[in-house]
């Protein structure tokens, strides 16, 4: 896939670092970049939610590859993520209520002993920027 990268530059107080957002529907896996996505959902009302309502969302979830090496480096990076994660910036959630982006924020709010974030939902998700078919 070579969606183009975003760095910390396009959206200052977000490490994007090429970041995508990927959901699952049937046989396809959907991707989105990030940078699209926030751009998105600009005009989107925000509202709060709670965190404990949005842990079981990312829960069974991972940062990292089925085939990817899970190593302390690798751990170590999103921890400094998890320490530096503005939560300024809302939880963006699909049209069904999945996380499309903003995992780090809810486990460091979590972490932190945050009640409540922001967050965002579409009401109709915006067109991928690539699908995969899985079968």
């Amino acid at each position: 896939m070579n969606l183009p990268r975003e760095d910390e530059n396009t959206f200052p107080g977000i490490p994007l670092d090429g970041h995508l957002c990927s959901l699952r529907r049937g046989n396809q896996k959907l991707y989105w970049r990030v940078e699209e996505l926030i751009e998105a959902c600009r005009d989107l009302p925000v509202r709060e939610m709670l965190v404990s309502d949005l842990l079981p969302l990312i829960i069974n979830g991972s940062w990292f590859g089925p085939d990817e090496k899970v190593t302390i480096g690798k751990v170590l990076s999103h921890v400094r993520r998890l320490l530096s994660v503005d939560l300024r910036f809302p939880v963006i959630l699909s049209a069904d209520g999945r996380v499309m982006d903003g995992s780090h924020r809810i486990v460091a709010a979590s972490v932190k002993g945050i009640e409540t974030v922001d967050v965002v939902q579409f009401n109709q998700d915006p067109m991928p920027g690539y699908t995969e078919n899985l079968e």
